[in-house]
C-alpha cells in the first residue's frame, strides 16, 4: 500500500503542473504510472529509515507524517526527473530527508497510536526526593 495517493499529491501540485511532470510521452493526461513510480520510490526511502528504527515495513497503518513525507518526496522525484524544482520543492525534500534522519536517530517518533507519542505532555509526571535545606533564614541567622 502506497503511503500517499495521486489526490494527495494533486492538493500539493496544480493539476498543469503535474500534467507536465508525468505526461513524458506527449498524451495530454497525467501519467499515472510515472506517478506511482514517483511515490514509490518515495515510500521505499520512508521505509529505510522506519527498517533502522525496527518498524515492520510496509506500515498498513500509515500515520500523518509518512503520508507527509511521502508527498514531499515523491514531488521532489517527479521534479528531479524534469530536471529543475523550484526552491519551494527544494525545501521540503529537504525538511523530509532532516526528519527521516532525525527519526532514525530516535529523535522524533511517528506519534500515532501504534507508536510512543512524540509529545513531551504525554509523558509521566517527574519525581523526585531531596534532602532538607541546609541555608535557611533561621540556620543564616547568625551570618
Amino acid at each position: 500500500m502506497a503511503y500517499s495517493t495521486q489526490s494527495d499529491i494533486e492538493k500539493k501540485v496544480p493539476t498543469e503542473e503535474l500534467l507536465q511532470l508525468t505526461d513524458l510521452e506527449g498524451a495530454d493526461e497525467i501519467n499515472t504510472t510515472v506517478l506511482a513510480e514517483a511515490v514509490e520510490a518515495a515510500d521505499r526511502e520512508i521505509d529505510s529509515y522506519l527498517r533502522v528504527r525496527g518498524e515492520t515495513v510496509p506500515l498498513t497503518d500509515v500515520p500523518t507524517i509518512v503520508q507527509q513525507l511521502s508527498v514531499a518526496l515523491a514531488i521532489g522525484e517527479l521534479y528531479s526527473n524534469r530536471g529543475v524544482a523550484d526552491e519551494a520543492v527544494t525545501k521540503r525534500v529537504e525538511w523530509a530527508r532532516k526528519w527521516l534522519n532525525e527519526f532514525a536517530a530516535g529523535q522524533v517518533a511517528l506519534g500515532d497510536s501504534d507508536h510512543q507519542a512524540s509529545d513531551p505532555a504525554d509523558a509521566d509526571p517527574v519525581e523526585h526526593d531531596a534532602n532538607d535545606r541546609v541555608f535557611t533564614r533561621d540556620t543564616m541567622t547568625q551570618w
